[in-house]
């Protein structure tokens, strides 16, 4: 899925062929039959990361992070000439990378390790478009391909998941006796006088954390402002999260409380995730506006 990535820079270089080489339908064909045969190569790695994003509450995003990296390759070399081939050092280059990557990728596939070669594909992304539109043009679409690597399973977000749960919990306990009401944190457990959480690791909306992260990236690269207040925002990702988190369990602590459980499951299953992201975006917002960041890019 990614490969299609390379489409606006690879339609605008067949537009800009010039008379003497192969024409429009040889160089389309070549480009055609060349992406075919890296998503037959990379199958099995596509096929892992369709299931780690649609079964994996932690990675949805990935869903939604291939098109947003099309789209922004588009808008960037829109109406931007590609003069053709590259030649010399990049075309050499650039056919170094796709080898190299694409012996790693043999290598982690042999291996089972999809994580490591879903990293390769970008890799051959990044070799085809050297070899084929040069430097100028890599430089360009170098954010679309390192926005990739957020559509990888990384398993960082799983492990640090338990502990995360853990302080969600307790501070949707102090949030809620904030609010006068009697409950206790036992773990990812919250005890109320007259029913019990389970607070487990969806519940507590962890993983939207990388929805946030992803978010914020784009936001950086989006936004017009200081580069100290691009980072922070970036650095900011998780704690927006964390708080979204906190705020959303306390609702259910306190709906819990002073309506009923069902009630409780009803909003949690209907509206907890809205409000998630909804409390992020909103402090996502204010802070993007504190650092002078809340101004989006004029050429893109």
């Amino acid at each position: 899925l990614p490969c299609y990535t390379l489409g606006p820079v690879l339609i605008s270089l067949c537009e800009r062929t010039p008379m003497g080489r192969p024409g429009r339908r040889t160089l389309s064909g070549a480009i055609v039959l060349g992406l075919v045969s890296i998503a037959a190569a990379y199958f099995p790695t596509i096929r892992w990361l369709l299931q780690s994003w649609v079964g994996d509450a932690y990675y949805r995003v990935g869903l939604l992070v291939p098109p947003v990296s099309l789209f922004l390759a588009w808008r960037l070399q829109r109406g931007r000439p590609v003069e053709g081939p590259a030649r010399g050092w990049p075309l050499w280059v650039g056919l170094l990378v796709v080898t190299l990557a694409l012996m790693a990728h043999a290598l982690a596939l042999h291996r089972g390790a999809y994580l490591i070669s879903s990293v390769t594909l970008i890799f051959v992304l990044a070799g085809i478009l050297l070899a084929l539109a040069g430097p100028s043009v890599l430089r360009r679409q170098a954010f679309p391909l390192a926005f990739l690597l957020l559509a990888v399973p990384w398993p960082l977000l799983q492990a640090c998941s338990p502990t995360l749960t853990q302080w969600v919990a307790e501070a949707a306990a102090a949030l809620g006796r904030g609010m006068r009401i009697p409950v206790t944190a036992s773990g990812a457990n919250l005890h109320l006088p007259d029913s019990a959480l389970d607070v487990t690791s969806p519940c507590t909306g962890i993983g939207s954390l990388m929805t946030f992260f992803a978010i914020a990236v784009l936001y950086a690269f989006l936004a017009q402002g200081p580069l100290p207040g691009k980072l922070a925002l970036v650095l900011l990702a998780v704690p927006t999260a964390m708080v979204a988190s906190i705020v959303r369990v306390g609702a259910l602590v306190a709906i819990s409380h002073y309506v009923g459980v069902d009630l409780a499951v009803r909003y949690y299953r209907l509206w907890s995730t809205a409000l998630l992201l909804l409390v992020g975006l909103i402090f996502f917002g204010l802070v993007a506006r504190a650092l002078r960041c809340d101004e989006i890019r004029s050429d893109i």
